[in-house]
């Protein structure tokens, strides 16, 4: 999925966060950094840290959101490895996976040393935000657990579905929106708020990212992979009411593609409607920039969505 925001002042805030991410790697030993010398030749759509800068556009010194946000992308990248190792994929932001170009081993050490990277910069912030993340990074694991343990498991409902996500996708969404808002100095209520905000944007790049995955397929990883591995997407439960055979889940989807642009808009309009709610609650100077982030998450499928 392409996330629309390139701009020269987006990219000059992101230089910043990818100076400290290289600063962090540049002291790890010689037998790793080859391995991050390779995976940092593509970093990524870093659509966390965006977030997180448009929300913090206000904020006088902004070293504290910086190193939140490359801790952030540490623990996204970190996932990412392990994910591909248990998909077993080979090709991640047009590159070999690490697991593919410097085996399982290697990759799985690797995932953990990310994860130690993004906990010495997160200790330079506060304890808050150490508290925050770390929460988040429990709730990606147990996601990650529920859905390889609920994989081929075609009695999955869509409640099951975003229970997953909620735990998967979601949380680092939700702690980048709620600590950019911290670091803003807003009060504690307009935190929970934005957390809110962050999971429902959560919601909406998965539910995209799983219909691009049947009908306009980003082409940095592999097609059909959701299919392969026997996790249940939603338009895969969907697709299985209309017809409970698996072996012709491709043609289901294309002929009833109607049904899944009708439930898809639905869904996504209901969640935007929260957004903006939400949104009408906070005293958030910035808060256009979440406007043009659901506008820029929508737009990768403009059949199948609705902005109000």
């Amino acid at each position: 999925m392409i996330f629309n925001f390139s701009t020269r002042h987006i990219k000059k805030h992101l230089s910043q966060v990818n100076r400290i991410i290289d600063e962090a790697v540049s002291g790890v030993d010689p037998s790793i950094k080859p391995l991050y010398d390779y995976i940092m030749q593509a970093r990524g759509k870093q659509i966390r840290s965006v977030i997180m800068i448009l929300i913090g556009e206000t904020i006088a010194d902004k070293s504290k959101l910086y190193t939140t946000c490359a801790g952030i992308e540490l623990i996204h990248l970190a996932s990412l490895i392990h994910d591909d190792i248990v998909d077993n994929a080979t090709r991640r932001r047009e590159l070999d996976t690490i697991h593919q170009r410097f085996g399982k081993t290697n990759a799985l050490l690797m995932g953990v040393h990310c994860y130690s990277l993004a906990l010495r910069l997160f200790s330079r912030v506060d304890n808050y935000t150490i508290a925050r993340v770390s929460e988040a990074v429990t709730h990606l694991c147990e996601g990650e657990f529920i859905q390889v343990n609920h994989r081929s498991n075609h009695a999955l409902s869509e409640a099951d579905y975003w229970t997953i996500v909620q735990k998967k996708t979601t949380p680092l969404f939700a702690v980048s929106c709620e600590l950019a808002t911290y670091f803003c100095g807003l009060p504690p209520e307009s935190h929970q708020k934005m957390y809110r905000i962050g999971t429902l944007i959560g919601d909406l790049f998965q539910l995209i990212d799983d219909i691009l995955d049947f009908y306009g397929k980003d082409s940095s990883k592999n097609t059909y992979q959701d299919i392969a591995m026997g996790d249940m997407s939603l338009p895969m439960i969907w697709g299985l009411d209309l017809n409970p055979h698996l072996e012709e889940m491709h043609y289901t989807l294309q002929t009833n593609k109607h049904i899944i642009q009708h439930k898809t808009r639905g869904i996504t309009k209901q969640k935007v409607t929260s957004i903006l709610d939400l949104l009408n609650d906070i005293n958030l100077p910035t808060a256009h920039y979440i406007h043009d982030v659901v506008r820029s998450i929508l737009s990768q499928a403009p059949e199948f969505t609705t902005y109000q």
